[in-house]
């Protein structure tokens, strides 16, 4: 028989293009200002690759990293799709296995 994991479902992944130069030290800022002692946890992940901010976390860090590049003015303030609560942005996220196809 096959045994029995513990499997969470995945954390939601989001691309944020940075419209403003990205600072080298970006990555370090987010992670002492939104939720420091929760990077560590499994599953999270940030990372700035060719202009694009990578994340993956709970819909709450999403929406933390949204306003804090909206404030810094690294993104556009967008506004939410129809239905969809939180105000995570839209425009300028795309699922990760689209843009590997």
């Amino acid at each position: 028989s096959i045994p029995a994991t513990d499997e969470r479902p995945a954390l939601p992944l989001r691309i944020y293009h940075i419209t403003a130069h990205a600072e080298d030290d970006i990555e370090q800022t987010i992670r002492e200002l939104v939720d420091p002692d929760g990077w560590k946890q499994e599953g999270r992940y940030l990372r700035l690759v060719s202009g694009k901010l990578v994340v993956r976390g709970e819909a709450k860090i999403h929406r933390k990293i949204h306003r804090l590049l909206v404030a810094l003015g690294m993104i556009a303030q967008e506004r939410p799709a129809p239905g969809f609560s939180g105000g995570i942005p839209v425009v300028g996220q795309h699922s990760l296995r689209a843009r590997l196809r």
